[in-house]
C-alpha cells in the first residue's frame, strides 16, 4: 500500500510525516506493521565505516530532519552517501536538544536542516522496496564497526546476548567493550541493538524505551511463528 510524505507542524518544527493507511498508522502494535514488511522486503543495510581522525571531520556537513512515523517520532541525520545517524524522540527531549547532542557527537561539522533529504533516505526503510539501497554511512573505531556489522547479521525473531557478539567478532573476552559499543550505536532499528538480550535473561535495557524495544522485538518473534497470521 502506498503512502505519501506531507508537511506537519508540531510545535514549532515542520516534520515530514510519512502518510500511510489508516490500519497501518492506528496506534499499538499495528502502528509496527510497516516495520514488519521492510522485514520481510529482507533488505540488508550495507555499514560503510570511517575511522575519525584527529581535528579533522568525517564529514563535512550532515543534513537533518524530524519525521513522525509509524515507529514513532525520528531524528535522522544523512551524509551525502547514506544514514549516519536515527534516532528516536525521547520523552520530554526537544529538537533543539537532539540537535545540540549531534553537534557535540560531530564537532565542526556543519548541520543544516532538510527534511527532504532525510525522508528519502528513510524511504527504503518505509516502503519496503529493495529497489533502493540502503546505506549507513558512520563514523566508527575499527571495535565499534566489527560489533555492529555483526549485529547486522543478527536476523529478525533472534536475539543474541554482549557474550555471544563478542564470541561472533572473535574476542570472547571483550564483553564489556561490546557492550559500549553496542550503547554507541548512533543508527537506531537498522543496526538492530534492540535484538541484544542480557544473558540473565529478560529483555534487559534500550536507550529508546524498553516498551518500544519490547515492542519491535514482539514483532519480530513472528519470523519464528510461520503460522501466526501477518
Amino acid at each position: 500500500m502506498a503512502g505519501l510524505w506531507v508537511p506537519v507542524r508540531i510545535g514549532v518544527s515542520l516534520y515530514r510525516q510519512w502518510v500511510v493507511p489508516m490500519e497501518i498508522a492506528e496506534a499499538g502494535s499495528r502502528g509496527l506493521e510497516l516495520w514488519w514488511r521492510w522485514l520481510q522486503a529482507g533488505i540488508v543495510p550495507r555499514l560503510r565505516a570511517t575511522v575519525p581522525l584527529p581535528h579533522r571531520p568525517t564529514h563535512p556537513e550532515l543534513r537533518v530532519g524530524w519525521h513522525v512515523t509509524p515507529l514513532g517520532c525520528m531524528f535522522v541525520a544523512v551524509t551525502g552517501l547514506g544514514i549516519s545517524h536515527l534516532m528516536f524522540r525521547r520523552p520530554g527531549s526537544s529538537d533543539v536538544q537532539q540537535r545540540e547532542q549531534l553537534a557535540c557527537r560531530c564537532p565542526d561539522v556543519r548541520i543544516e536542516i532538510d527534511e527532504y533529504a532525510t525522508a528519502e533516505a528513510l524511504r527504503p526503510l518505509l516502503t519496503g522496496d529493495p529497489r533502493h539501497p540502503l546505506v549507513l554511512d558512520v563514523v566508527a573505531s575499527v571495535f565499534e564497526a566489527r560489533v555492529w556489522n555483526s549485529l547486522i547479521t543478527v536476523p529478525p525473531g533472534r536475539t543474541v546476548t554482549y557474550a555471544q557478539l563478542a564470541e561472533q567478532i572473535g574476542q570472547p573476552t571483550a564483553g564489556r567493550a561490546v557492550g559500549r559499543a553496542v550503547g554507541a550505536n548512533p543508527v537506531a532499528l537498522l543496526i538492530p541493538c534492540h535484538r541484544v538480550v542480557p544473558r540473565a535473561g529478560g529483555i534487559g535495557s534500550y536507550r529508546w524505551g524498553v516498551a518500544r524495544k519490547r515492542r519491535l522485538l514482539a514483532v519480530e518473534s513472528r519470523f519464528q511463528d510461520p503460522a501466526r497470521p501477518s
